[in-house]
C-alpha cells in the first residue's frame, strides 16, 4: 500500500482543512449577504415601485432604437437584477401572506344575527386590509419578474440580431483602391488624436514622482525574482511532497499557469498604479487601463497553458504525447499567442477610445487578424514538418499514428484560417475577424479543460484510490468508487463550464449562466409544489439520515437484542427483515415532509399509480406481498428444508421478491416469492428438525431373526449421528417372495445429515452381519432357454402334446 510521508500528509491535511474553512467562510458570507429580516409593506412598495420605473424606462429605450452592445449588455445586467429583486421580494412576501390568511382563517366569518366584538372586528379589518395589501404586492412582483424576464429576453434576441448584421456587414476590401483612397483622407486626423492619447499617457508618466516609479521598478524586479523562487520551490515541492503518480505533473502543470498568470498581471497592476497615481488620466483612458490588466493577466494563462503542456525543459513530466522535437519546434509559439491576445484586444479597444473612422478601424482589425491568422498557421506547419521530419529519421521505429480526431481538427483549423484570410480580403471584415479570434478562444478553453481534467481525475485518483491504513477489499472498492464518481462529476463540470465560455462570444456567456442559476436557486414549481434547492437537499439529508439509522438499528437488532430473545434464527431474521422494511418506508415519508410534500399528496399519487401497478406492476407488487406474508406467517423461515416441485434444499435468503434456496450441489436457484403462497411446499424442518434414517435388509427365511435385530441395534448405537432419543428400533415387516424384511429406524438431529449417516450404517451393517455370519438373501432369478430346432421327422410327425417352458425360482443349469 502506498504510504505518504508524514510531512506530505500534514501539507495535505492542513491543504484539506483550508479548502474547508474557506468554504464555511464562503456558505457564512452568503448568508450574511441575506436580508436580516422579512420586509415591511411600505419598503415593500417602495422597491415595487423603483423597479417598475426602472423597467419602464429600459423599455422605452428598446423602443426608441438599439444602442451599443455595450449598452445593451448594461440594460440586460439591469433587468436581471430586478428580476432578482422581485422574486426574492415576492419569496419574502409569501409566508407574511400565508400567516395573514390563516389568522383570518381562524377568526372564520362574522356570526350572522348578533353583533361582533369591537376588538375582534377591528382585528378582522386589519387582517383584510393587510391581506389586500400583501396580495397585490406578491402579485405585483411576480408580474415584475416575468415583465424583467421578457425584456431579458428581447435584449437577447436584440443582441444576436446585432452580432448576425455585424458578421454579415460588407465593407470596401483592404486590397481595393476605393479603400485606401478614403483611408488617405480619414488618416491624418486618426493619427492626431493617437497622438493626444499619446501626450495623455506621457503626462501620467511624468506628472508623478520619480520615487515612486523606482519602487514600482523594485517592486517588479521582486516579483520576477520571486516567480522564479516560486518555480523551483513549486518544482521540488511537486517532486517531493505530492504523492507519486499522474498527480504530480498535473500539478505542476497548473503551478505553472497560475504563476504564469499572476506574474504579468502583478506587473499590470503595478503600471496601472503608477499611470493613475495624480488622477490626470480621462474616464475612459483609466477604464481601458483597468480593463487592459485582466487581459494581460489572460494573456499571460494562454502561454502558461502552452508552457505546461509543452514542457520543452521537462520532458518527463509532459502531459500530452507530444514528441520532444515537436515540443522544442514549438516553444516560442505560447509566448506569441499570449502576446497577441493583449494586442487583439488593444486593437478591438483603441479605434473606440479614439473615435476612429470606419477606414482606420477595418485596417487596424484586418492586420490584426492577418498576423493571429499567420501566427496560428505557422504553428500547424511547422508542428506537421516537425512530425513528417521524424517519421523519415525513425522509419525503423515509426511513430505511432495521429488520433483521428486530431487530424479532422487540424483540417478543420485549416478551413477557417482560410475563410478567415478570404473574409478579410473580400471585405467581410468582422466576419473573418470573428472566426480567427474564434479559433484563439476555443484553443485556450480546451487546452485549459483539458488541464483541469487531468488535475480532478489524477487528483482524486490519488487521494481516494485506495484505503489509507486498511487491506480491505470491499474499502479499496468504495474508495476507488468515490474517486471515479467525484472525477465524473468534477470533469462534467468543467466540460460545461467550457461549453459555457465558448459560447460566450455568441450572446450566451457566464451572465447568462449565472442567472439560470439563480433562477435555479429560486425553486421550481410544479403544480401546487415549490421544489426549492435547499428544500431538495434538506429532504435528502432527513432520507440519508433515517437510512443509516435504520441500517444501524436494523443491525442492532439482529446481532445484540434479537439474540438474546427466545425467537429461534429464522424469527430473528423476519423480524429484522421487516423492521428494515418499516424503517424504509417512515425514511420516506420523513424525507417527503421536509421536502414540503404532504402525505395526502402521496396518497393521490399512489391512487394514479395504482391503476399502472394493477397492470404493469402486478407480478411486482404479487411477489412483494408474497414476501410479507412468509416473513408474518412464517410457512417457512431461512434455514428451512423445503421441497417445491423439483427444486428442494436449504432457504437462504427471503428477499422482498424472491426467496433463495440452495441446492444439495451448492447451486442457489431464485424462487419467486408467490410460488410458497400459491403451490403446496413440502416443509421437511417446519416443526419438527430430526431427521429419520431407515435401513431395510431382505434376509432369508431360515435366519436367526433375534440375532439380525440385535446386529443392527447394535450398529445403530455406535453410530454417533444417531440420537438416543427417540430410541432406535429394528422392526420386521413381513415375509416378501420368500425373505424376511428388516427395517431399522433412528433419528438424526437435522435430515441434512440422514444421507450420511444413513450410508455409514450401511457400511456398518453389513460387516456386522458378516462377521456373525448372516448372509443376505440373493435375489430369484429366472432362465429362459429357446426350443430346440424341430427335426425333419419332428416337422412330418407333429407332437399332440409339446411339452411347456419350464420355470424355477432358484438358479438352473442350462442344458
Amino acid at each position: 500500500m502506498m504510504q505518504f510521508p508524514r510531512a506530505g500528509r500534514a501539507c495535505w491535511t492542513r491543504l484539506l482543512a483550508a479548502m474547508a474553512l474557506l468554504f464555511w467562510l464562503g456558505i457564512a458570507g452568503l448568508a450574511s449577504a441575506q436580508p436580516e429580516g422579512p420586509p415591511n409593506a411600505a419598503d415593500a412598495e417602495s422597491v415595487l415601485s423603483d423597479a417598475r420605473k426602472q423597467i419602464d424606462q429600459i423599455r422605452e429605450k428598446l423602443e426608441d432604437g438599439a444602442g451599443e452592445d455595450t449598452q445593451l449588455v448594461r440594460w440586460r445586467n439591469d433587468v436581471l437584477d430586478i428580476q432578482s429583486r422581485a422574486n426574492t421580494l415576492a419569496e419574502a412576501l409569501a409566508p407574511q401572506l400565508a400567516a395573514v390568511t390563516a389568522r383570518l382563517s381562524e377568526l372564520g366569518s362574522p356570526p350572522e344575527g348578533t353583533r361582533e366584538a369591537p376588538d375582534v372586528a377591528a382585528q378582522r379589518t386589519q387582517l383584510q386590509q393587510d391581506n389586500r395589501k400583501l396580495d397585490s404586492q406578491t402579485k405585483l412582483a411576480r408580474l415584475l419578474a416575468v415583465e424583467a424576464a421578457q425584456t431579458a429576453e428581447q435584449i437577447s434576441t436584440l443582441r444576436r440580431t446585432q452580432f448576425q448584421a455585424r458578421l454579415g456587414e460588407r465593407r470596401d476590401s483592404v486590397i481595393g483602391e476605393p479603400f485606401w483612397r478614403e483611408l488617405r483622407s480619414d488618416l491624418p486626423r486618426d493619427w492626431k488624436r493617437l497622438g493626444e492619447l499619446t501626450n495623455e499617457l506621457r503626462q501620467a508618466v511624468t506628472s508623478p514622482p520619480r520615487s515612486l516609479w523606482l519602487a514600482l521598478a523594485v517592486t517588479i524586479g521582486i516579483t520576477l525574482l520571486l516567480r522564479a523562487a516560486c518555480s523551483r520551490l513549486l518544482l521540488r515541492l511537486t517532486a517531493t511532497r505530492v504523492p507519486p503518480g499522474r498527480l504530480r505533473r498535473s500539478f505542476l502543470a497548473i503551478s505553472i499557469v497560475i504563476l504564469s498568470s499572476a506574474t504579468p498581471g502583478v506587473i499590470a497592476a503595478l503600471l496601472y498604479v503608477g499611470l493613475t497615481w495624480d488622477a490626470t488620466l480621462s474616464d475612459d483612458t483609466q477604464a481601458i487601463l483597468g480593463n487592459l490588466v485582466a487581459i494581460v493577466c489572460f494573456g499571460g494563462c494562454v502561454a502558461g497553458l502552452g508552457h505546461a503542456l509543452l514542457s520543452p525543459e521537462r520532458p518527463s513530466w509532459r502531459l500530452p504525447s507530444i514528441h520532444d522535437e515537436v515540443a522544442q519546434g514549438l516553444r516560442h509559439l505560447p509566448t506569441l499567442l499570449g502576446i497577441l491576445v493583449v494586442l487583439i484586444w488593444l486593437c478591438d479597444q483603441l479605434p473606440i477610445l479614439l473615435n476612429a473612422s470606419l477606414t482606420t478601424t477595418i485596417l487596424v482589425t484586418s492586420v490584426a487578424a492577418l498576423v493571429l491568422t499567420s501566427v496560428l498557421a505557422w504553428g500547424l506547419r511547422r508542428s506537421t514538418r516537425l512530425r513528417k521530419r521524424l517519421e523519415q529519421a525513425t522509419e525503423e521505429q515509426p511513430l505511432p499514428p495521429r488520433p483521428l480526431w486530431l487530424s479532422i481538427l487540424i483540417s478543420i483549423t485549416w478551413v477557417i484560417l482560410a475563410c478567415s484570410v478570404i473574409s478579410l480580403l473580400a471585405g467581410y471584415v468582422a466576419f473573418g475577424s470573428f472566426i480567427v479570434k474564434q479559433v484563439l478562444w476555443t484553443l485556450a478553453i480546451l487546452c485549459f479543460a483539458y488541464l483541469l481534467s487531468i488535475l480532478i481525475t489524477d487528483g482524486f485518483g490519488t487521494l481516494l484510490g485506495t484505503a489509507p491504513g486498511s487491506e480491505d477489499d470491499a474499502r479499496k472498492r468504495l474508495y476507488s468508487q468515490a474517486a471515479v464518481l467525484l472525477a465524473g462529476v468534477g470533469r462534467v463540470t468543467v466540460g460545461l463550464l467550457a461549453a459555457t465560455l465558448l459560447l460566450a462570444p455568441f450572446g450566451e456567456g457566464p451572465t447568462d449562466l449565472l442567472h439560470r442559476m439563480s433562477q435555479l436557486l429560486g425553486g421550481l414549481q410544479i403544480g401546487e409544489v415549490h421544489l426549492r434547492p435547499g428544500a431538495l437537499m434538506q429532504g435528502l439529508l432527513v432520507l440519508a439520515f433515517c437510512l443509516i439509522s435504520v441500517r444501524l438499528l436494523k443491525r442492532w437488532l439482529a446481532n445484540r437484542y434479537l439474540p438474546t430473545t427466545e425467537l429461534d434464527p429464522g424469527m430473528q431474521l423476519s423480524a429484522a427483515t421487516l423492521f428494515g422494511y418499516a424503517g424504509v418506508v417512515l425514511a420516506v415519508a420523513l424525507s417527503l415532509s421536509a421536502l414540503g410534500i404532504g402525505l395526502e399528496r402521496v396518497a393521490w399519487i399512489a391512487s394514479a399509480l395504482s391503476v399502472g401497478i394493477g397492470f404493469g406492476l402486478q407480478a411486482v407488487v404479487q411477489n412483494f406481498v408474497s414476501g410479507l406474508i412468509l416473513l408474518a406467517e412464517r410457512p417457512v423461515k431461512v434455514g428451512d428444508w423445503v421441497s417445491l416441485g423439483n427444486v428442494e434444499g436449504d432457504i437462504l435468503r427471503i428477499n422482498v421478491r424472491a426467496t433463495e434456496i440452495q441446492m444439495t450441489d451448492r447451486s442457489t436457484v431464485i424462487v419467486p416469492n408467490s410460488e410458497f403462497v400459491t403451490k403446496t411446499v413440502r416443509n421437511v424442518t417446519h416443526d419438527n428438525p430430526l431427521g429419520l434414517v431407515q435401513v431395510k435388509l431382505p434376509m432369508p427365511l431360515d435366519a436367526d431373526a433375534e440375532r439380525v435385530r440385535e446386529v443392527m441395534l447394535e450398529a445403530f448405537a455406535d453410530n454417533e449421528g444417531i440420537l438416543e432419543t427417540p430410541v432406535p428400533n429394528v422392526y420386521l415387516e413381513g415375509i416378501e417372495n420368500g425373505h424376511l424384511l428388516f427395517n431399522a429406524r433412528g433419528y438424526v438431529s437435522t435430515p441434512r445429515n440422514a444421507y450420511s449417516v444413513r450410508s455409514a450404517l450401511l457400511y456398518d451393517v453389513l460387516q456386522r452381519l458378516a462377521n456373525a455370519k448372516l448372509p443376505l438373501s440373493t435375489p430369484s432369478t429366472m432362465w429362459l432357454t429357446p426350443a430346440p430346432e424341430p427335426t425333419a421327422t419332428d416337422m412330418s410327425t407333429p407332437d399332440p402334446d409339446p411339452p411347456k417352458p419350464a420355470s424355477s425360482s432358484g438358479p438352473q443349469t442350462p442344458p
